[in-house]
């Protein structure tokens, strides 16, 4: 049986696996050690901004190591620089990576599917030219606030078509290079990424590299699969807060993170789109997934506050839904948790 049909207990026991193997893996002495190689190598941050729909899963489909990407997530729109609240969390990145010695790679990611318009983002109305430009908007305010910062600070474009997970890189002057073309390999990926941004720093571009290198893996992996194109929505949990990177397979989880004072609109627009798949048939009826999260490092202190505002973000969270998806509040199964950031472990808070 398909993961979306299990009954709702069974797909909160699987996800709560899921987070565990993660921690499990994370930890494991051999991984850990080839998980330090890789970034004593490629040692570069990574930011990347992304919508909250569940189709889109970057760190899946660029198979990249635990723990190396950083995402900032939030309906489509409201990820922008004139956003105080979203400028602080790129800024707290920039700084983090600079005090490391570090430039900062930052991909402004917008969604689309190659083969039907209107299963595009739904933020944007469907409307892929829009969110590609509103994209080029963000990454050029970046650019601007960052031009003489003393480490170097790239952002860059790319779309992530969403049928066959594969990512789409813009470049400067209106070229682009689609990750699922078979004809790619290591040495025309530099080629291209060369040619689509001749200014990126050669560090910045060699510690891109094994990811763009991973996305066309994953899309040449699904190409001799027969699972066919996962157009439609099939998520059944909405996670609110951050640390969530253990949730690795798509289509699973609207992830909302905490970069918009106004949690109404996404927890709303997630509602909407786990309602709907309930009533179309997609998933099962009998429940869905509330989960919130929120990070702390070792210390007491630190803990207790991630704690409280964990719960607090629940709370707000399940008050929209029950505004806008009455029902679904009564079939709502609502779980708080904190994430160990230096152990990336998952832990459950009492009711």
């Amino acid at each position: 049986m398909n993961l979306k049909d299990l009954p709702i207990q069974q797909r909160v026991e699987w996800l709560l696996n899921e987070a565990q193997v993660y921690c499990e893996r994370f930890s494991h002495p051999d991984l850990s050690a080839a998980r330090r190689r890789y970034v004593q190598e490629h040692p570069s941050p990574i930011l990347v901004t992304a919508c909250i729909d569940g189709r889109v899963n970057l760190a899946h489909a660029m198979q990249s190591p635990p723990g190396l990407m950083k995402f900032l997530r939030n309906i489509g729109p409201q990820l922008t620089m004139k956003r105080m609240d979203f400028a602080s969390h790129v800024d707290s990145h920039i700084s983090a990576a600079a005090a490391l010695g570090q430039g900062s790679l930052i991909m402004v990611t917008y969604h689309f599917s190659g083969s039907h318009t209107h299963l595009g983002c739904a933020a944007y109305g469907c409307d892929t030219e829009l969110a590609r430009q509103d994209c080029f908007q963000v990454a050029e305010h970046i650019r601007q606030t960052y031009v003489s910062h003393a480490f170097p600070v790239y952002p860059l474009v790319c779309g992530f078509d969403t049928d066959i997970e594969a990512l789409l890189i813009h470049g400067a002057d209106g070229q682009s290079l689609n990750l699922s073309d078979p004809e790619l390999n290591a040495d025309s990926l530099g080629v291209w990424l060369n040619r689509l941004h001749p200014h990126l720093p050669e560090n910045l571009a060699q510690d891109f590299l094994p990811l763009l290198q991973g996305n066309v893996n994953h899309a040449a992996e699904l190409r001799a699969t027969e699972r066919g194109i996962a157009l439609e929505h099939c998520e059944w949990a909405i996670c609110v807060g951050n640390g969530f990177e253990f949730i690795r397979t798509p289509n699973v989880a609207m992830v909302i993170g905490p970069y918009s004072p106004d949690m109404g609109k996404p927890v709303s627009t997630a509602a909407r789109v786990v309602a709907r798949n309930m009533q179309k048939g997609r998933i099962p009826e009998d429940g869905a997934l509330l989960l919130s999260c929120c990070l702390y490092n070792d210390g007491l202190v630190e803990k207790a506050t991630a704690e409280f505002r964990s719960r607090l973000s629940a709370d707000l969270a399940e008050n929209i839904i029950a505004h806008t998806e009455p029902e679904l509040t009564r079939r709502l199964t609502r779980l708080s948790a904190i994430f160990n950031v230096e152990k990336r472990s998952l832990e459950l808070l009492h009711p």
